[in-house]
């Protein structure tokens, strides 16, 4: 199939290009109609009031006609004949002239039965009528009326050119016509003003994608208006900014997944080379190095089983099979399932509940997990003695009713400057003491993820009371109330 050259033209021309042509076409187009508009207006005026001029005429000379019936046509040229933009014709009910102003032998003219306006005269009717003139071959205006002279109807008909009105008497149309070419081109000159002004916007933000395309994520527009375009640039620099923090993000989970993997790697590496080298003669060395290979093993397959995880919430679009359920009783079940964990750190653990049962739609499975890992990470960094508190509060906004469950600790707490985060992808506040404590770095992200897919979020805020300690607060959408 052969392409058509000229689309393909058409289509490469820059938004510049078909801007000022839409402009120039849509403005030449209006131009023209309503000049062909304000002509025809004009002319119909002119029209209306060339009849009114007729109807005055003949007003004036029928009196005079009975005073001069017995010499009709040296009346009519006595009227008219010294002019040629006003004609009197009296026409008798056969339809022959009797009287013309304009044509000095009367005998020579045609009869004038079959004109439109002589036979509605004739017939008693006052008719106006225009059509070429036989004589001039103008577009003339006839009006004629009935007049009875010595009791015979008669046919008296006053004319004139459709020329000799003000419409161009005057000159008013070329006039007009110079106006409204002038008022176009003004127009014009404004409207390509306009679009080189909106282009130019166009070009700054055309810049600003290729700028953030090749990774300059700092460079600003800076367009001002018009509003729409002030608003598109600042999306872009917004987007470029989000753009580098995600950058960024990328390069630090790169760095620290490369870091979390080498650790256990070089930890089994090497003590798999000493017991290569001999170690593994001396048995109670080989076994507290197999304990060590055996230990780092499992935290590599945790890092690797956490970060298959994350991967699958991040890429499966879909939502998880969920059934209604009582998320008191489950929260509080997930809860005391980690007592044992923190008897051993002396940490008392509390649950403060006002309600009987309030339902959500959950995934138990997933979300044993994403509250398992909060009440994990609260035992793990809490010092001995502390306290570990579980409640619930509803909020109702906007008739959308959503149950906060709150783990709420009393220990170091977490610095202002982490708690944006904290969620991120092995982030630490403290990398030494968490990697020692078996963390893989992904259960804050993987119970974030988690909670979104329940339509819900989690996050972390102060303590209300002012004291030292960490607040994490999972919201949940409410589909029975308490």
């Amino acid at each position: 199939m052969h392409k058509n050259p000229k689309r393909k033209r058409i289509k490469s021309l820059s938004i510049s290009v078909l801007l000022i042509l839409l402009n120039s076409v849509i403005l030449a187009i209006g131009f023209v109609v309503l000049l062909n508009q304000n002509i025809n207006t004009l002319k119909a005026t002119a029209q209306v009031q060339g009849e009114k001029n007729l109807r005055t005429f003949s007003g004036v000379l029928i009196p005079l006609i009975n005073a001069n019936a017995n010499n009709l046509d040296t009346f009519a040229k006595s009227i008219a004949s010294h002019t040629t933009d006003f004609r009197v014709t009296i026409v008798d009910s056969s339809g022959k002239v009797l009287a013309d102003s304009d044509v000095s032998e009367i005998s020579t003219l045609d009869n004038h039965l079959n004109r439109e306006e002589i036979q509605g005269a004739l017939s008693g009717k006052k008719i106006t009528t225009i059509r070429k003139s036989s004589v001039s071959k103008d577009d003339v205006m006839y009006y004629a009326v009935p007049i009875k002279i010595d009791g015979e109807v008669f046919a008296f008909r006053v004319s004139m050119p459709v020329g000799t009105s003000v419409y161009f008497t005057t000159d008013v149309g070329l006039k007009m016509i110079f106006s409204i070419c002038l008022i176009f081109f003004v127009l014009l000159l404004f409207s390509l003003l306009i679009s080189f002004y909106i282009i130019k916007g166009i070009k700054k933000l055309t810049k600003a994608a290729f700028e953030y395309k090749k990774g300059n994520f700092s460079y600003k527009g800076n367009v001002s208006s018009p509003k729409e375009l002030a608003q598109l640039c600042r999306s872009m620099e917004n987007m470029a900014t989000e753009l580098a923090r995600l950058e960024q993000v990328r390069k630090d989970f790169v760095s620290n997944v490369s870091h979390e993997l080498k650790t256990p790697i070089t930890s089994i590496t090497g003590f798999t080379e000493t017991l290569l080298d001999g170690a593994i003669d001396d048995k109670q060395n080989s076994i507290h190095f197999l304990e060590i290979i055996k230990s780092q093993s499992k935290r590599l397959s945790a890092i690797i089983e956490d970060l298959l995880s994350l991967s699958r919430l991040e890429k499966d679009s879909k939502k998880p099979e969920m059934i209604k359920e009582n998320i008191l009783d489950l929260s509080i079940l997930i809860f005391n399932g980690f007592k044992d964990s923190a008897n051993e750190k002396n940490i008392q653990m509390e649950v403060q509940n006002n309600f009987d049962s309030v339902f959500c739609m959950l995934n138990a499975g997933l979300y044993e997990e994403a509250l398992g890992n909060i009440i994990d990470n609260a035992i793990k960094y809490c010092p001995q003695n502390s306290k570990i508190n579980l409640g619930f509060k509803i909020q109702n906004e906007k008739n959308n009713q959503t149950i906060q469950i709150i783990v709420e600790d009393n220990g170091n707490g977490i610095p202002e400057e982490h708690l944006n985060r904290i969620f991120e992808r092995f982030y630490r506040v403290d990398k030494g003491r968490s990697r020692e404590m078996g963390g893989t770095g992904l259960g804050l992200s993987i119970s974030s993820h988690i909670i979104k897919a329940h339509n819900g979020k989690l996050f972390t805020t102060k303590r209300p009371d002012g004291k030292s300690g960490a607040v994490f607060i999972i919201e949940l959408p409410v589909v029975c109330g308490i």
